[in-house]
């Protein structure tokens, strides 16, 4: 059954490629009335703009890209609904879902490249956000620089239990598409883990090399919106949890 999506303007063209793509789920509408969903630029205070879509009777909501906002208002508004939608660029990524979980990594290191007009704190933030998606949780940062032009910082998380040392490098750069490079190591594994920005054709990679050789992952063809979006129709309680949000926007606030 197809659900009319409600969007703002200024998500339109990316609303209406992503129904494209899905059109046995949606269809773009214009009142927000007879829309089954309705989505949210993330990209200013969503938090705000959900709790009074909920205060109205909206309750199937989708924020698109969530930005930095005020931790303690996300858990306020995770105790009124669990029913919003996180689509993120780059935690959204299927590939991540593939990962091995059972190898001991001691060591991770994140690399994210963003467009020059990115802010810091929101690539900080969808770089925690990656790092947490591939199995790296609780990160504490332990030291930090952050300039003008990106940021540097390393700290411990967690993975599987065990205790992994971080290092995490955020750039701002026109040289290249954004994107974000995961290294996780182990006494015998290297775990390489590509995530490109949504707005390309290119899928996530994961590489695995060990005693065994390189061993490419699974690959799955979809961008991290349109698997959001499609989590979103079909089973949205696998969605990003708010409460998880808010701690690594918890994190965020530690550092900057």
């Amino acid at each position: 059954m197809r659900t009319s999506i409600s969007v703002p303007t200024q998500l339109r063209s990316v609303a209406t490629a992503l129904a494209a793509s899905l059109p046995d789920f949606y269809s773009v509408s214009e009142p927000e009335d007879a829309a089954g969903l309705v989505v949210l630029d993330g990209s200013g205070n969503w938090v705000a703009a959900a709790a009074e879509k909920l205060s109205a009777g909206r309750h199937n909501l989708l924020v698109h890209a969530p930005g930095p906002v005020d931790p303690g208002e996300v858990d306020t508004l995770a105790a009124r609904t669990s029913t919003i939608v996180l689509s993120e660029p780059f935690a959204g990524n299927p590939v991540l879902k593939n990962l091995p979980q059972d190898i001991p990594f001691g060591a991770v290191s994140s690399t994210a490249l963003a467009a020059p007009e990115t802010p810091v704190e929101r690539a900080l933030l969808e770089q925690i956000r990656s790092l947490r998606a591939a199995g790296f949780t609780d990160l504490a940062v332990e030291n930090a620089q952050i300039t003008a032009t990106g940021a540097l910082l390393t700290g411990e998380a967690r993975h599987e239990q065990r205790l992994v040392r971080v290092r995490a490098l955020v750039t701002r750069t026109s040289a290249v598409t954004p994107h974000h490079v995961l290294r996780a190591y182990s006494p015998e594994h290297v775990l390489t883990v590509t995530l490109p920005d949504p707005a390309t054709a290119a899928p996530g990679t994961a590489t695995l090399v060990g005693p065994d050789g390189e061993r490419i992952l699974p690959t799955d063809y979809e961008s991290a919106h349109r698997r959001t979006w499609r989590l979103a129709h079909e089973s949205p309680r696998e969605a990003a949890s708010l409460r998880d949000f808010a701690d690594d926007l918890r994190v965020l606030g530690s550092i900057s």
